[in-house]
């Protein structure tokens, strides 16, 4: 019984793999390494978004520049705390609550 449950869990884990490699065809490959490479660190979180000028993943306030940077949205910026990606929403209605 436990060979046929890690045959089908293998098979699940060949076909995740599949349709993930076929998903990053294309991307940046330096994006992408610089990607793993936090997923591995960072349990499996490498990208959080930022809220209020705070990194949602470890609460730290970022430097104004970093908020800025990520705001503009025209580079991978990462946390100087947790060095997870961030990436920023900005909100529909201006005159909206956090």
């Amino acid at each position: 019984e436990h060979a046929k449950e890690r045959t089908a869990l293998e098979a699940d884990i060949a076909a995740l793999l599949a349709d993930r490699s076929g998903k990053t065809v294309g991307l940046d490959k330096a994006a992408l390494a610089k990607y793993e490479q936090i997923l591995k660190a960072r349990k499996g979180i490498a990208i959080t978004q930022m809220v209020g000028g705070i990194c949602t993943a470890c609460h730290v306030r970022l430097r104004p520049a970093v908020e800025v940077q990520v705001k503009r949205n025209d580079a991978l910026t990462t946390c100087d705390s947790c060095q997870r990606l961030l990436y920023f929403v900005p909100l529909t209605d201006p005159t909206a609550e956090l």
